[in-house]
């Protein structure tokens, strides 16, 4: 039966390894760690905001403070995080249809958007609505943390006044 020579293998790998990096000065890559950590924290400790954009900033997830457009700074390396709100910028939500491409030749999509724009009348009748609802965000920081699904709760919201007006029509 063979003894195991794993430890003394071990051994020998660690002396190879020690002898190739015995001329290794820390001195010389130390400034270059250095600079590159400053280099990241610089880099994430300042952030744009956009002239139609509000920004909601966070520390450790709880909201610190709003701020306008221009150059601003915050904590970096993650403590501070950004979330871009479009205050300024009028959105909208298309129902019965899909603008694929707006311009001189609008071009609209050939999907099948019936389910949203097929409604029943207060006289029993069947009609196709087609609409838009245009909005802007007044408050970023309730309609980031207020507010789930931002996006499908204003349809099913703006879905089902449209339905109760015509229902009562």
């Amino acid at each position: 039966m063979a003894t195991p020579q794993w430890p003394q293998e071990l051994g020998d790998d660690l002396r190879r390894l020690r002898q190739q990096f015995e001329g290794f000065n820390p001195g010389v890559i130390l400034p270059a760690l250095v600079f590159l950590l400053v280099l990241i924290i610089v880099w994430s400790s300042w952030y744009t905001v956009q002239p139609e954009e509000t920004a909601v900033v966070q520390r450790f997830g709880k909201v610190q403070r709003s701020t306008g457009p221009g150059l601003h700074f915050k904590i970096p390396l993650g403590i501070e995080s950004v979330r871009l709100v479009p205050t300024a910028r009028v959105l909208k939500e298309e129902f019965g249809f899909r603008t694929v491409a707006a311009g001189r030749q609008t071009r609209y999509s050939g999907g099948d958007y019936s389910s949203e724009s097929l409604m029943l009348t207060g006289d029993l009748n069947v009609i196709d609505v087609q609409w838009i609802v245009q909005f802007r965000v007044e408050d970023p920081v309730r309609y980031l943390f207020k507010v789930r699904e931002q996006s499908q709760t204003f349809r099913d919201i703006a879905e089902a006044v449209m339905r109760r007006i015509v229902g009562n029509r």
